[in-house]
């Protein structure tokens, strides 16, 4: 047999019409543009234009698809959870609390339809249990933030927390309700109410259930006066679930995404300047003086 290079030999290898043989220099053999290696050495290669690739090679320095693991080769979306290619993309399955995108494998039901990915499943909260709200009301007394009114907690279905939600156009994963009785032309405030969705991630949880009652604190310390705005007390109180998230153990995305919410608020620069990177102390200690 003999090699286009012009030698007989007993055996070639062919790629693309051309003949190689082990006597051909390295720079006549075709090699995979990532390792630079022969691609002769395997039977496998996957040719993206003029150019072939191992596959392992391939797989591991192209972009894939973090649902069907395909190379993606057309448009797609970035998630937290990696890159979408274009016919994987559902809004419509979507995990409710990390938006991660599902597949019909991977997808899970809460009874109210809403959609939820295994990995939040495992923690989902169903019933508030004593142990979190006492650790929380540790937590805040430690911060100088002790709710001093009556306060209860519930974990409740979507449909009953909008009902009495204020910001109807904002998601809404829980809310705190102020009780109080008029004796005459005076307001005395007498509980709270705390109401949580029920399904979402524990530690995404533990930050909503840190958001509302601080909202109970900060009622408490301005009542009736009417100094901050509804996006002033989410700024504040969002702050402090950032503050109970930041060092809990696998709470790193949690965190991450509800410091994301509250850069969104529009709260007054005054806060936004003062506390951006403040302790929760010492958010706590700036309002103790805010007039």
């Amino acid at each position: 047999m003999k090699c286009d290079c012009g030698k007989q030999v007993a055996k070639c290898d062919r790629y693309n019409g051309v003949l190689f043989c082990d006597y051909c220099k390295h720079d006549r053999r075709p090699v995979c543009p990532l390792c630079a290696r022969s691609i002769l050495d395997r039977y496998f290669v996957i040719v993206d234009g003029d150019n072939a690739y191992h596959v392992d090679c391939y797989k591991q320095n192209t972009s894939q698809c973090s649902i069907c693991r395909q190379v993606i080769d057309g448009g797609h979306w970035v998630g937290d959870h990696g890159l979408i290619c274009e016919s994987c993309f559902n809004p419509s399955k979507q995990c409710f609390a990390c938006a991660k995108q599902l597949s019909d494998k991977t997808l899970l039901r809460l009874p109210d339809h809403r959609k939820l990915c295994s990995g939040c499943a495992t923690t989902a909260v169903h019933s508030i249990g004593k142990n979190d709200i006492t650790q929380m009301e540790i937590i805040f007394k430690n911060l100088g933030c002790k709710i001093q009114r009556p306060t209860s907690f519930a974990v409740v279905d979507y449909s009953k927390l909008q009902k009495t939600f204020v910001k109807p156009d904002s998601t809404c994963l829980g809310h705190c309700v102020f009780h109080y009785a008029e004796i005459g032309k005076i307001k005395i405030l007498k509980h709270h109410s705390i109401e949580i969705l029920y399904g979402l991630p524990h530690s995404m949880f533990l930050g909503v259930l840190a958001h509302e009652m601080f909202h109970a604190w900060l009622i408490e310390l301005f009542w009736q006066r009417e100094i901050l705005s509804i996006d002033d007390q989410d700024w504040l109180a969002e702050s402090i679930a950032c503050s109970v998230l930041k060092d809990r153990v696998g709470a790193e995305f949690w965190y991450n995404r509800a410091r994301h919410s509250r850069d969104c608020l529009q709260a007054q620069p005054r806060l936004v300047e003062s506390l951006r990177d403040k302790s929760g102390s010492e958010i706590v200690s700036f309002m103790r003086t805010f007039k």
